[in-house]
């Protein structure tokens, strides 16, 4: 009943996360066309908060983007973080987007074993 369909709603608002996570990444590469380095975090369990956007002040917690000459770091989905002139930018990811589908996998099969 009510629990299922907020299950439901739950594993839906989580495959949409993570989609356009996998989505912005890939905008990112892209958009930097290989002049850009892709790192995982040292500590995927690192507190999210210690990572926060110079440019909205959200919490950074699937990846972030950092400039190596200035240091200002930001959300992937902003592209350009600095005003460098030459930005020198890494892409940290807390998971991989590999791992990432395995998680919301993980979520669809618990959702569909719930009586």
């Amino acid at each position: 009943g009510d629990v299922y369909k907020r299950q439901e709603n739950l594993v839906e608002a989580f495959n949409l996360k993570v989609n356009n996570e996998i989505k912005t990444r890939q905008n990112v590469l892209q958009v930097y066309d290989g002049a850009i380095l892709l790192e995982q975090y040292p500590n995927p369990n690192v507190r999210y908060d210690n990572q926060v956007c110079s440019i909205c002040k959200s919490y950074t917690y699937a990846s972030y983007l950092k400039c190596d000459n200035c240091r200002a770091k930001g959300c992937a989905q902003h592209i350009s973080i600095c005003g460098c002139f030459s930005p020198n930018v890494t892409l940290y990811c807390r998971f991989t987007d590999q791992k990432m589908l395995e998680f919301l996998d993980k979520a669809q099969k618990i959702l569909k074993e719930m009586p």
